[in-house]
């Protein structure tokens, strides 16, 4: 499943740099003919060195009006970008960002919205990413006189959505069986935002399918041969001169893959939140084990809002304009998602 050794290793590295290098140049034109926004300017940044070696994680923050002349702790959203782990695409889920700025009740509401970098692949292996976002998360709950870790939210889109659900769900479990190492009542999570996330990793490849007559629609459908990219870029094994036999790593991939921080769909649904938004896309290869963890953590009885938007492929959200198909569901989207992380800090909103 997972290739190994330098030679395989030097064939991935270079097929991740080159559509790296399509995205940079697909986004730029999108920029100059305005068919993408630029990203936006930060109040702040800066970097939570990393645990796992000498990387740093850049953080964006942003914050709503109320934040900025606050005093004293504020809420706060982690969000994660997509990116396959393998696109190096911080910062472009700035329409998202900016909706949530602007919202009439975020707006009033002291927010601070990082946006989290993470660790991507093959540079960087599995469990680099989530390993960066944790270590985020770990600075936020250890500097409690600027977050309040009472009011903290998750979210995150595609690779960003198995982030955040996989982070929600390992913590619930830590706080289940008393391994969580700060003060909580509850979930320390109160909720996450998931916009089309990896629920579970394939073991195999998954054959795209659409419906005949869609191309007008926005956003993507990967190709299987990018799918391989993303899951061997992720899983390539962390040592190249690896002892294991081609059958071991698989097994050792197939573990990870089955661990419900990288795919939370494995996950135990009491240690997920109570309350959750997942936004999956018609023609998107992701949407089935989304939906499927959608019927299981309802079934559960967690709250769960959010649809499953017809009509869309992967990413439509991030360039769909006024008049085009899914930019009704879009702004709907974005208006529940900023409900729901308002709602998850104690202010009297229905969803």
């Amino acid at each position: 499943m997972a290739p190994t050794g330098l030679l395989a290793y030097l064939k991935l590295l270079y097929k991740a740099k080159y559509i790296r290098f399509q995205y940079s140049i697909n986004y730029l034109l999108r920029v100059i003919t305005g068919k993408a926004p630029a990203r936006l300017t930060p109040n702040q940044s800066f970097t939570v060195p990393s645990t796992k070696s000498r990387r740093g994680v850049k953080v964006n923050v942003y914050r709503t009006k109320a934040a900025l002349n606050h005093t004293g702790p504020v809420a706060v959203h982690l969000t994660w970008h997509g990116s396959g782990f393998v696109f190096k695409s911080f910062g472009e889920n700035g329409v998202f960002i900016k909706y949530l700025l602007d919202h009439p009740i975020l707006s009033s509401y002291p927010l601070a919205i990082l946006d989290c970098d993470y660790a991507k692949g093959p540079e960087y292996v599995c469990p680099a990413a989530t390993d960066d976002a944790r270590d985020v998360l770990e600075y936020v709950f250890m500097h409690p006189e600027v977050y309040d870790i009472s009011r903290v939210t998750l979210g995150g889109f595609s690779a960003g959505g198995a982030i955040s659900l996989g982070l929600s769900v390992t913590i619930g479990k830590e706080v289940r069986t008393g391994t969580w190492s700060h003060p909580t009542t509850g979930h320390p999570i109160k909720t996450v935002v998931a916009f089309y996330p990896v629920a579970k990793w394939w073991e195999t490849p998954i054959a795209p399918r659409e419906t005949a007559g869609l191309r007008q629609w926005l956003g993507g459908m990967f190709p299987k041969d990018l799918e391989s990219i993303f899951r061997n870029s992720y899983f390539f094994t962390p040592k190249l001169n690896h002892p294991k036999t081609s059958e071991e790593d698989d097994r050792r991939v197939i573990a990870l893959m089955r661990q419900p921080l990288h795919s939370p769909g494995y996950g135990e649904t009491k240690d997920f939140p109570d309350d959750i938004v997942i936004y999956t896309c018609e023609n998107d290869h992701l949407t089935r084990e989304a939906e499927n963890l959608r019927q299981k953590l309802q079934a559960g009885g967690k709250r769960v809002y959010g649809e499953l938007v017809m009509g869309v492929y992967h990413s439509w959200d991030l360039e769909v304009r006024p008049g085009d198909v899914g930019y009704v569901e879009r702004q709907k989207a974005y208006d529940v998602s900023a409900k729901a992380i308002a709602r998850a800090g104690g202010v009297q909103v229905d969803i």
